[in-house]
C-alpha cells in the first residue's frame, strides 16, 4: 500500500510545539509524500484547526480536540457508542474522510475500530504508554513498536504486531567547521525521568576541564513540564561555570553546532529504566553529524561498534575526559556514523512501515 495522497490522522500524546519527536517527524514527512495530516493534540484549548508554521506543507494541519473526559471509566457499550460519536465529530471537523489513522497514543481513542473501515496503526514509542494496550492493538490493522520489549507485549493482542526502530529527520546544514576540543554536549528533553542526574552532576563538577552544552527546553515545553525535583537539576546546571544552557534551538542549527563538538553523551539510568532506555531517537542524530557518541547501554545500538557504551560511571568518565581531549580518535568512523543515520530517515520507516502493510493486506 503507498501512502500518499491519503487524509491521514495522527493521534498524538504530545503536542505540537517547538520541540518535535518521532510523532512529529512522521507527520511532516507523511505531509512531504502528499498526505492531507492532521495532527491531533492531547486535550487542550485552541483553535480547533491550525495551519503549522512550515511553508512548504500547506497540507499539515494541527488540530485541538477535548471531547469527553473519563470515558474509561464508562461501561463498554456506552464507551464504544461515545468513541464512535467523538471519531465522527473529528471527521466532520477535518472535513473528509479518513483514509488511514495513525495513533500513537493508546490513552484515548483507543479502540481504533470508531473510525471505521479505514487502515488503523497502533504505533507505540514510549514504553510508559500502556493504558488500554489490549483495545488499541487490538483493534489496529498493524501494530508497531520501537524496542522489541513493546513489540512483545503488543503481540499479545495483535499477532501483526512488528519491530520499526527510531528514524531520522536529515536537515541542511554548514559544513563542518574545526572540532571544538574539551567540549561536549547533550541535545534533549533535559526533564527526563530516566537521565542518571547523579552521573551528570559527576561529570560536570570531576570533569572540570570541559565545556558542557547543553540543548533543549529547561521549563516547560510541548514534550515536558516542570516536577518540583526538576528545578534542583536544572538550577544545578544553569549555576555551574562549565555549562552552557542553549534552550531549545532549530534543528538545522543544532545539528550544525553538535558537528563542531568534540563528544555527544547520553547518560540514563539503565538499570532503574532498562526497557525505557533500550532506544533513543537522539542516538540517530547524534551519528548523523559524525561525531562520536559516548553513552550509557543502549541495547539497540550493542555491539554495533558505532556508539561507545560503559554501565560504569567511572568509566564513562575517564571515557569522556580521553574523547573530549581528543585521545581516542573516532575520526575514521565519522562516514560510517553518517551512512547509518541516513539509511534510517523517517522516509525508509514509512517505506518500511507501507511494505508491511501491503504484506498484510496481500496475505488477506
Amino acid at each position: 500500500m503507498e501512502l500518499t495522497r491519503k487524509n491521514i490522522l495522527i493521534i498524538s500524546p504530545e503536542a505540537w510545539g517547538e520541540h518535535f519527536l518521532s510523532k512529529h517527524h512522521y507527520a511532516i514527512e507523511l505531509a512531504r509524500l502528499g498526505n492531507r495530516v492532521f495532527f491531533l493534540n492531547p486535550p487542550q484549548s485552541g483553535r480547533l484547526l491550525t495551519q503549522v508554521p512550515i511553508a512548504e506543507l500547506p497540507n499539515l494541519v494541527v488540530v485541538n480536540y477535548t471531547g469527553l473526559r473519563g470515558i474509561r471509566f464508562f461501561p463498554s457499550p456506552l464507551r464504544k457508542v461515545i468513541q464512535l460519536w467523538e471519531a465522527r465529530k473529528l471527521s466532520s471537523i477535518c472535513g473528509c474522510v479518513f483514509d488511514a489513522v495513525w495513533s500513537f497514543d493508546n490513552s484515548r481513542f483507543y479502540d481504533l475500530t470508531a473510525f471505521g473501515e479505514c487502515l488503523k496503526i497502533a504505533h507505540i514509542m514510549d514504553q510508559a504508554m500502556d493504558f488500554h494496550t489490549a483495545e488499541h492493538a487490538g483493534s489496529a490493522d498493524i501494530a508497531l513498536g520501537v524496542t522489541p520489549g513493546i513489540v512483545k507485549r503488543l503481540n499479545r493482542f495483535n499477532a501483526n504486531s512488528h519491530l520499526i526502530e527510531h528514524g531520522f529527520a536529515p536537515e541542511k546544514v554548514e559544513a563542518q567547521g574545526q572540532i571544538q576540543l574539551g567540549t561536549a554536549a547533550y541535545s534533549g528533553n533535559l526533564l527526563l525521568k530516566f537521565i542518571d542526574r547523579q552521573l551528570v552532576e559527576r561529570l560536570i563538577v570531576e570533569c572540570s576541564e570541559i565545556e558542557f552544552h547543553f540543548f533543549g527546553a529547561t521549563g516547560n515545553s510541548n514534550i515536558g513540564k516542570l516536577r518540583g525535583e526538576d528545578h534542583v537539576f536544572i538550577e544545578m546546571l544553569r549555576h555551574a561555570p562549565n555549562v552552557v544552557l542553549h534552550g531549545p534551538v532549530p534543528r538545522n542549527e543544532l545539528l550544525d553546532r553538535l558537528q563542531n563538538l568534540a563528544v555527544l553523551l547520553l547518560f540514563y539510568d539503565t538499570k532503574t529504566y532498562p526497557e525505557d532506555t533500550a532506544n533513543s531517537h537522539k542516538i540517530l542524530e547524534y551519528l548523523s553529524t559524525g561525531r562520536p557518541v559516548l553513552s550509557t547501554p543502549i541495547q539497540a545500538y550493542s555491539g554495533s561498534g558505532l556508539v561507545r557504551q560503559t554501565s560504569d560511571n567511572d568509566t564513562y568518565i575517564q571515557l569522556l575526559q580521553e574523547m573530549a581531549a581528543g585521545k581516542e580518535d573516532y575520526g575514521q568512523h565519522a562516514a560510517e556514523r553518517k551512512a547509518f543515520a541516513d539509511a534510517r530517515t523517517y522516509h525508509v520507516r514509512i517505506r518500511e512501515i507501507a511494505d508491511l502493510i501491503h504484506e498484510r493486506i496481500t496475505k488477506g
